[in-house]
């Protein structure tokens, strides 16, 4: 909506329908890092890849590599090391970004909040009241994404947070906490 003028955005704000769908803060991390960090996703990842190895004085071993420049390809970056880089140096990727400095929700007054975790209730719920009962449940029938949605994958945590120290886990809660609070997630524990 940026190329609107501010009126337009404003009058859309108050009278259209809004929704957000938010995810655990710890899980979106997780998913950034597996995603942009350890799979290497898209090039942009070469830059916050090259900044972690700096932060951890990591320096590109051109042996390794006949390709120039692609050092940071082979080099491990492992969860705690993401994590702490991630809270010392405060990144604000968007990936990992706080969703009150993404999504507003303290500025927008969003006519439904739903979760991830519980999408296909919370997506009906919605449909429902914007289209009625039976187009809801249509519209999810014939969508099987909304359908079912994403449950934490424990064992994706458990291998993620079993290196991580009782002192990084706690940076990360913190790190996290403001969106934690804001949209009813807990902390998680060791």
């Amino acid at each position: 909506m940026e190329y609107l003028p501010l009126e337009d955005i404003i009058n859309r704000l108050q009278k259209y329908t809004s929704f957000v769908i938010v995810r655990h803060p710890i899980d979106r991390i997780i998913s950034a890092y597996k995603d942009k960090i350890q799979s290497r996703g898209p090039s942009r990842m070469r830059k916050i890849v090259k900044d972690i190895m700096e932060f951890y004085g990591i320096r590109e071993d051109r042996r390794l590599t006949n390709d120039a420049g692609t050092f940071w390809k082979y080099v491990e970056i492992t969860f705690p090391q993401f994590v702490s880089w991630m809270v010392r140096t405060k990144s604000n990727d968007t990936h990992w970004q706080s969703f009150r400095d993404l999504c507003f929700p303290c500025d927008i007054n969003f006519t439904y909040i739903g979760h991830l975790e519980t999408i296909d209730t919370d997506m009906f719920h919605i449909f429902n009241e914007l289209i009625g009962t039976e187009l809801a449940l249509e519209v999810l029938k014939n969508n099987p994404r909304l359908n079912g949605g994403s449950a934490r994958d424990v064992a994706s945590l458990a291998l993620h947070f079993k290196d991580l120290t009782l002192k990084q886990l706690r940076e990360l809660n913190a790190y996290a906490g403001d969106d934690m609070n804001m949209f009813g997630y807990s902390p998680l524990t060791l």
